[in-house]
């Protein structure tokens, strides 16, 4: 029936103020009956008549504030606080009618009736909200529809027997009489639509909500019927049973919990229900306009308007029919989904090319044709058996043992997929490594996880091959860096001794040259000095030689430092150290790079490459009327663009990729000294740091050479 809560559990102890609120009020109540019973006179069975009433009203709205109070859930917290607003509009009601009969000015309708009155909307709206917050998807219109329909009809059969006991009465006071039990009835049944929709079962705080509010309108509609023939009397059975209502909706508002009992043949018989109230509806509504139309003593205005009341009961029971049916289609057609979505599970589970299980509670209840591939045997002989005896055979570097497996099992049927490898065994006990995955398959009340497996052992094995290959590759790679790099050192050693001992003889050849010309000059005739200027230029030309390939080496096994680099420096500081020259020779030099321009490079290589361009133009500028070179640069796509442009001698573009290539020239040494290394040396700067260099010419106009870098971020 209904289960134990924070707030019964609070409400039980004897000592609770919920409970000395409840017990003090209806013993109140129950004194106050015994009193009347007594026959003291109907002067003091009218007063005790509004002791029990005030009593208990009141009593009922202090227990709905408390249980605002302890509610622990927003949702129950409204609907008690709706609750304890319309007990307590209902006490205050009361008191204001306990001043009328003290002052004896009891005019109808009064002001007791604004607070007596707002009770059952107050519960309505309680109701509402609960069914409103609870009821399941797609059943807010059908319970709309339903509370409506049962209000329509209660107010159709109270006017068909009101009506006629009108007589003189005025219409605003008939109203209210009207209004009480209509309002009661309304909340009845909205609490009847909450608990068929909400499947809340015959819970005591659900009992008491409803069969006080039912019991309240049926007591209104016997105590006005009884003041239309003036018949109503203090003291009576009739007045006492309003009090244990109240005392009734008191408790309910402290206790109240909407929570629905999981129960399939309820479900059914609930929904069966809800299935007839249109019916029943119709039939009330109807019963109420035969009454009217048959019956003698009834107005046609009453007829109209029962008739109209009739008339809005069918169309709402017709809504709500339709709405059944839209919702039975609804289903069905969610069926149809469901039954092609399991087809296609079907088909997808018997054809695939992996081992696929559905696991129950940890157990194999179904295998695909793949798994019983992987495994060995039929589908009926892995059903049953523990996903850890095929899916873990212990552990090892790749793999996860029984209980590690177990706790993924367990992760996965919380809604955690999981993915990952393991050692499996077939039936017969064969190991084999294996690819698994896991996840959870929705399949109504059942939860059942998939397991699909793939055998990797094939895979694995080659893993393991690569992974040997590639240690040895590593081993080798290693071996021969370390032979590179001892080959590197000998290289240096050579490269230093080479340039050493070449060096000094050259260096010997010159000085003894030059020592026969100045001393020995007289010696020797024209031709002689001749051939030891002659000798003496070349062994400053291997000299040069010598040098230039020894820079060009050291570019090449020299770790470039890479960072960032503004070009404009560069170019100043190369620039600075040929002033001299340039003014002797009288060239304009134009220094175009913007001051922010900032790549990425290695400073010292960059020097180097921008050096060698500017002593080339210079070197081929040295026939020009007026010698010009332009050191400009920009940054264009991502890239610092830089160019060393001059108006000398150029050259033919069909030889432009030879130029960069070391020992390349393309004039005579004896019309424009070099060893052809200067260019070579620009290129292999560039290259070291990620640019890359190259020209453009017109003989006869200068050329133009490019380096490009990339920007610094």
């Amino acid at each position: 029936m209904d289960s134990a809560t924070p707030a019964d559990s609070q409400a039980g102890p004897r000592g609770d103020e919920a409970s000395r609120v409840l017990n003090v009020s209806a013993a109140i109540v129950v004194v106050a009956w015994t009193g009347i019973l007594c026959d003291f006179g109907p002067i003091v069975s009218r007063i005790l008549d509004n002791v029990h009433w005030t009593v208990a009203y009141t009593g009922a709205a202090w227990l709905g504030w408390i249980g605002v109070r302890r509610a622990e859930r927003a949702d129950e917290r409204e609907t008690r606080r709706w609750f304890a607003l319309g007990l307590s509009a209902y006490a205050i009601g009361q008191i204001l009618w306990v001043g009328q009969v003290i002052l004896d000015w009891t005019p109808f309708p009064g002001p007791t009736d604004l607070g007596c009155g707002a009770l059952g909307p107050a519960f309505v709206w309680a109701l509402w909200t609960a069914l409103r917050t609870h009821a399941k998807a797609g059943r807010g219109h059908a319970a709309a529809l339903d509370a409506a329909m049962l209000a329509t009809t209660a107010l159709v059969v109270i006017l068909a027997i009101y009506l006629p006991l009108r007589g003189d009465l005025d219409w605003p006071a008939m109203l209210v009489l009207i209004a009480y039990p209509a309002g009661f009835f309304a909340a009845a049944g909205v609490a009847l639509v909450l608990a068929l929709t909400f499947r809340l079962g015959l819970d005591r705080r659900w009992l008491a909500v409803f069969v006080a509010l039912f019991l309240s309108g049926s007591l209104w509609m016997q105590w006005n019927a009884l003041l239309l023939r003036g018949a109503q009397g203090d003291g009576s059975l009739l007045n006492f049973l309003f009090s244990p209502c109240a005392l009734a909706l008191g408790w309910a508002a402290l206790r109240w919990e909407a929570r629905p009992v999981e129960d399939d043949g309820r479900d059914q018989l609930y929904e069966a229900i809800l299935r007839v109230l249109p019916l029943a509806a119709v039939l009330g509504a109807a019963t109420a306009l035969v009454l009217v139309l048959v019956l003698p003593g009834f107005s046609e205005t009453l007829r109209v308007v029962v008739g109209l009341g009739a008339i809005i009961v069918v169309g709402l029971a017709t809504a709500r029919q339709a709405l059944l049916i839209s919702e039975r289609e609804r289903l069905l057609e969610a069926e149809r989904k469901a039954r092609e979505s399991e087809a296609r599970f079907k088909a997808l589970f018997d054809h695939a090319p992996d081992g696929v299980l559905l696991l129950e509670n940890g157990l194999v209840s179904e295998a695909n044709a793949g798994a019983c591939r992987l495994f060995g045997g039929e589908a009926a002989d892995l059903a049953g058996l523990a996903a850890t005896a095929l899916l873990a055979s212990g552990p090892d570097e790749a793999g996860d043992d029984a209980q590690r497996l177990a706790d993924r099992i367990a992760a996965a049927g919380r809604g955690h997929p999981q993915h990952f490898e393991c050692r499996a065994r077939t039936l017969e006990g064969t190991p084999f490594e294996a690819e698994m995955g896991l996840g959870l398959v929705e399949s109504g009340e059942r939860v059942l996880l998939q397991a699909w497996v793939r055998d990797i052992s094939a895979r694995k094995r080659a893993e393991r091959t690569l992974l040997d290959l590639n240690t040895e590759l590593e081993r080798r790679v290693e071996a021969r860096t370390a032979e590179l790099r001892a080959k590197n050192r000998e290289l240096e050693t050579f490269t230093y001794s080479v340039s050493h001992d070449l060096k000094a003889p050259l260096r010997g050849i010159d000085g003894y040259s030059r020592l026969l010309l100045e001393d020995h000059a007289e010696s020797l005739d024209g031709e002689g000095r001749r051939f030891l200027g002659a000798v003496r230029q070349a062994s400053l030309h291997m000299a040069q030689l010598i040098d230039d390939l020894l820079a060009y080496s050291q570019i090449e096994r020299r770790a470039p430092a890479v960072g960032p680099v503004r070009p404009r420096a560069v170019a100043r500081g190369i620039l600075a150290t040929l002033e001299p020259e340039i003014e002797r020779r009288g060239m304009r030099v134009r220094l175009d790079i913007p001051e922010e321009l900032t790549v990425r490079a290695d400073a010292q290589g960059l020097t180097i490459a921008l050096r060698n361009l500017v002593d080339n133009a210079m070197k081929f500028t040295r026939d020009a009327t007026e010698p010009e070179i332009e050191i400009g640069g920009c940054a264009a796509a991502g890239s610092g663009l830089l160019w060393v442009r001059d108006n000398g001698i150029g050259f033919d573009m069909r030889f432009v990729g030879r130029i960069f290539d070391i020992f390349q020239r393309l004039h005579r040494s004896e019309d424009y000294p070099g060893t052809g290394v200067g260019l070579a040396i620009v290129r292999k700067a560039m290259e070291r740091t990620g640019g890359r260099a190259w020209a453009e010419s017109t003989p006869g106009r200068g050329a133009t050479f490019h380096l490009q870098l990339p920007l610094s971020e």
